[in-house]
Formats: C-alpha cells, sequence, structure tokens
C-alpha cells in the first residue's frame, strides 16, 4: 500500500438530533517495515479541506509508521446552530474517535504503541482526546490553545469573524457576550479543562507554539501548555497561517517525537 492509499472507517455513537453531524470518517492507513507496529492518530484543523492532516499521514507512512488520520464529524462554527450545540459536538466527537481508534486497534493488530498529532483545533480536541483515551504513549500539539471560549472570541480570522458577527447577529447580543455565552456552555467540555487529566507523561508531550498568532493567540497557547504541565515546547516566530513555513521542520521534528517515544 502506497503513503497515499487508505481505508476508511465509518463511526457514529449518537443519532440524537441535537448533535450536529451523522458520522465522523477516518482513514486507515498501514504502515511497512520496523515501525508498522507504531501507531499515530491525526485529528483535523477548525475548517476548509484535510490538506494540512492529509500530508502528515503520507509524511508518517512514508517513515513506516501506521495512521488513523480523523475528518470533522461536522463543521465546528456554524451560527445558525444553538451556541449549545458546540458542546454536543465536542462530546459526540470525542466519542467517536475513541470507538474509532477501538476499531482500528482490532482491524490493525499489529499496532501495539500509539501517538496523537494535532494541529489548531485538532490539537485543542486531541487535549479532550488524550484525556478520555487510554493507551497514547506520545503527543505532538500544533497551536492549540484555550479557553476554547475566548478563542472564538479574540481569534482574527475571516471564517470565524464571519461566524461570530452573524451569530451576534442572529442572538441579538453584542460580540463580546459571546465570550461568557460560551463559557458557560462549555464548562463541562472545555478543551482546557481536560489538559490535567491527560494520560500521557508530561515529558513525552511536544508542543509547538507560534508567537505572532492572530487566531489562536500566544498568551493563550500557553495557557494550554501550562495546563499541560509545561512539557517540552518548540516556539516558532509567525502567526497561524505563516506557520506553512516551518513545515518541513514540524513534520521532521515531529517524526524524531514519535520514534524517540513509540520505538523505545
Amino acid at each position: 500500500m502506497s503513503a497515499g492509499s487508505f481505508e476508511t472507517i465509518r463511526v457514529s455513537t449518537t443519532e440524537a438530533a441535537s448533535v450536529p453531524g451523522t458520522e465522523t470518517v477516518a482513514h486507515v492507513y498501514r504502515g511497512t517495515g520496523k515501525r508498522s507496529h507504531l501507531g499515530i492518530v491525526i485529528l483535523p484543523i477548525q475548517g476548509a479541506e484535510y490538506e494540512v492532516s492529509t500530508l502528515f499521514a503520507e509524511h508518517f507512512v512514508k517513515h513506516g509508521f501506521s495512521v488513523l488520520r480523523f475528518e470533522r464529524r461536522a463543521e465546528w462554527l456554524v451560527a445558525s446552530r444553538a451556541p449549545e450545540s458546540l458542546a454536543t459536538l465536542v462530546e459526540a466527537y470525542s466519542a467517536d474517535v475513541q470507538e474509532g481508534i477501538r476499531r482500528w486497534r482490532e482491524m490493525a493488530p499489529e499496532v501495539t504503541r500509539m501517538g496523537l498529532f494535532g494541529v489548531s483545533m485538532g490539537a485543542i480536541i486531541g487535549t479532550v482526546v488524550a484525556a478520555k483515551v487510554p493507551g497514547f504513549e506520545a503527543l505532538v500539539l500544533v497551536m492549540g490553545g484555550g479557553p476554547l471560549a475566548e478563542i472564538l472570541v479574540t481569534a482574527r480570522d475571516e471564517e470565524i469573524n464571519e461566524f461570530r458577527r452573524d451569530l451576534a447577529a442572529r442572538l441579538e447580543v453584542p460580540e463580546a457576550a459571546l465570550e461568557e455565552l460560551y463559557h458557560r456552555v462549555l464548562q463541562d467540555w472545555e478543551p482546557l479543562s481536560f489538559a490535567s487529566q491527560v494520560q500521557v507523561e508530561r515529558q513525552r508531550i511536544l508542543v509547538v507554539a507560534s508567537l505572532l498568532d492572530r487566531v489562536v493567540r500566544y498568551p493563550l497557547q500557553r495557557r494550554l501548555w501550562e495546563s499541560l504541565g509545561r512539557p517540552p515546547r518548540m516556539r516558532l516566530p509567525c502567526g497561524h497561517y505563516w506557520a506553512v513555513l516551518f513545515l518541513p521542520l514540524i513534520k521532521r521534528l515531529s517524526v524524531r517525537w514519535f520514534m524517540r517515544w513509540l520505538a523505545a
């Protein structure tokens, strides 16, 4: 199987009408050689297509790792939905990922050690997943942060700006009021609060931060890092989207990190 080839599984742990989306799709890439027993779970960014997670999946497979790459259950930010739906989506998606991992381990019994990789929203939700799902032995979290409610209000991004503007207009409240609203609806599912519950030793977590970020601002990235227990960290002199210039570095560091902690 080539690096771009995969099998697809579909997972849905709930059919409740209150939960956005109907299922979560995940793609299974088979590793080859002496590292095929090392598996990496990849969670996607907040929006757009899946170029970033696909790029890393194919890179890891080229280095022999097995990979489980998840898509989103539904779009995270939809102004026409009730704000409470974000919390139900975090809960349902985390459960889908957990079930997807279980099915992957049945399909690929050769995978005996497991890491997690996520960028931006993938790193944020990855914190929840790493707290809820046992068995991860290494994490690479790139440009994640928290609290999520504060990210939604302070992010300067065309898509998030539009979401915030449309939601505030629909609810007939100032945009600034959305932070308190999301703090309330996410109180049981705020990713930042799961950081202290992550079941991975601190020295096995690599955090990659972007110092000039206007989407997930650096002080919010620092809060997640602190909540994780201040694990090893690399700080890049760039914004959120200009981190693309550092993709070769992030790819190289990630492979080395997973080789260090999964192959040991």
